[in-house]
Parts: structure tokens; C-alpha cells; sequence
């Protein structure tokens, strides 16, 4: 999904921003946008990634406008909801670590297809 052509308000016009996460947790970031465009606040992202099993959403914000904490609170919960979702098909997933320490938020079939066992 192209998020900076859905949602163009929310980068900046010039320069890179990376966006650095599996396709199952597209429905999840669409989501998280619509619910802040709502919310109408002056918010530009940095950076969206996958760090330890996890969304990760960085961004700036202007604090002088739109329902701030609501937006806030936005964000908390979709990185929160990503340890449940699948960052491959979006199903439901739950925490996995490979022989090398990585970890990832997987469900069984993808866990066991990337050799990835589930965390006790």
C-alpha cells in the first residue's frame, strides 16, 4: 500500500521517509491514519518500521491543534496491537524468535515457514 499517496498530509513534501514493514500490517497503519486524519491534527511522519516484533511510529507533531491526545493514544494502540497481528498476512499472530535472536510477530504458518519458534 502506498501510504504517501492515501494520506499525503501526513509527509512531509520534500524528502525521504522510510516505511519498513510487511504487508500485514498494512490494514493496521490504514487504520491508524484514517483514525488520526479524523482527529485533524498537524502530524508528519519520520519513520514506520518493525523493531523486536513490533510496530514502531515516529513522527512529529503540532501540539497547538486537533485532539492531540486522542491521536496520542492512536498510536499507542496500534503499536500495541501489532504484537497480535500477523506482519506477513495480517491473521492472528503472536510473538516469535529465530536461532539468531530476532524477533518477530508471526502467526503459527509463517512462524514455522521462516523457522521462527513461538516465545514462552
Amino acid at each position: 500500500m502506498n501510504f504517501k499517496e492515501k494520506y499525503p498530509e501526513f509527509f512531509p513534501a520534500t524528502g525521504y521517509v522510510e516505511i519498513a514493514i510487511a504487508e500485514g500490517w498494512n490494514d493496521l497503519v490504514d487504520r491508524l491514519f484514517t483514525a488520526i486524519r479524523a482527529n485533524k491534527v498537524d502530524l508528519k511522519v519520520l519513520q514506520i518500521k518493525e523493531k523486536f516484533g513490533g510496530l514502531r511510529f515516529y513522527y512529529s507533531i503540532d501540539t497547538g491543534g486537533g485532539d492531540v491526545h486522542s491521536v496520542l493514544n492512536l498510536i499507542e494502540q496500534a503499536e500495541r496491537d501489532s504484537y497480535h497481528i500477523c506482519e506477513v498476512c495480517g491473521e492472528q499472530g503472536c510473538r516469535h524468535t529465530n536461532k539468531n535472536g530476532w524477533v518477530k510477530t508471526l502467526c503459527d504458518k509463517h512462524a514455522q515457514e521462516k523457522g521462527y519458534l513461538k516465545e514462552k
